[in-house]
């Protein structure tokens, strides 16, 4: 099989960097992304795949506890962290290859995970993802995209408690044939977001700056040598993911037990949700 097919699909690979970073597969007749001085630059072509992330999530809630301050009772706000039980997510990701350029998309479905009883009851997530690649070389992509994901509760003291996140992601992607058939991936990216929870802290705050964080290593493995035409443009992969998600200064406040209550303290935080594990998927081009 010509090396072309390992590197190709990068610039896709790449703008799904924050969700979808497969390394996605290209035709014979299409040269590697990046490649220069051939009709086959302008050629135009779609891409499908889906990808199976068996992953466990440190999620981030708030949780107020009642305590002593001086002797007397109180309240206490908590970002506290606890991790699911494994969840097995399937995420379709769909784009296409112009040349250098391309752009895709991928979603991340409304999953529940097992809060562990910190919620008192399952909490739910969901993502999306667009981006937009271009391949700098042959096996090397730069990708600007966007990401919003949903946390349906943050809290089971306040109704309604979802947190929506959004931002901009700046990633790279890099692919190195092992051989005709086989080859090593890897990207990163690094997002700024901006957070909006259902209810405001002591502040009256409820938008947060945050950054965000995906990563992602691993093999991949085309078919397109066996000659059969249905398996030419089909590829595997196999690899280990993970995602971090800050929202930075949050404040929490310590306020006396009663009606109306009286602020005692403050304290600005720092809150992270960390989602892990590894990340099989299977891609073909059209």
């Amino acid at each position: 099989m010509n090396k072309k097919l390992l590197n190709a699909g990068f610039a896709i690979a790449l703008m799904c960097t924050v969700e979808a970073s497969a390394q996605l597969v290209q035709p014979k007749e299409m040269g590697a992304v990046g490649a220069t001085g051939t009709a086959e630059d302008k050629s135009f072509h779609f891409i499908a795949g889906v990808r199976v992330w068996a992953n466990r999530w440190q999620f981030g809630y708030l949780e107020a506890s009642p305590i002593l301050v001086n002797g007397a009772p109180a309240v206490r706000q908590e970002a506290k962290t606890r991790t699911s039980s494994t969840e097995f997510v399937p995420m379709p990701t769909v784009g296409i290859v112009a040349g250098r350029w391309s752009a895709a998309a991928t979603f991340f479905p409304e999953t529940s995970y097992d809060s562990k009883g910190a919620l008192n009851q399952n909490i739910g997530r969901h993502e999306f993802d667009f981006n937009v690649g271009y391949s700098v070389l042959p096996g090397l992509s730069l990708s600007l995209g966007y990401h919003e994901g949903v946390q349906d509760i943050l809290s089971s003291q306040f109704f309604p408690s979802r947190e929506k996140i959004r931002g901009i992601v700046l990633g790279i992607s890099g692919n190195a044939p092992i051989n005709d058939r086989l080859s090593i991936y890897g990207n990163y990216g690094y997002g700024w977001t901006r957070a909006r929870a259902d209810f405001s802290d002591i502040t009256g705050k409820s938008s947060f700056d945050g950054d965000y964080q995906v990563g992602e290593l691993g093999f991949s493995y085309s078919f397109g040598s066996f000659g059969a035409r249905m398996l030419q443009n089909v590829q595997v992969s196999a690899g280990y993911r993970f995602q971090v998600i800050s929202v930075k200064d949050l404040t929490l406040a310590t306020t006396t037990l009663g009606v109306p209550a009286a602020l005692i303290s403050t304290e600005k935080t720092d809150a992270r949700s960390y989602t892990y594990g590894p990340i099989i998927a299977l891609s073909a081009f059209f």
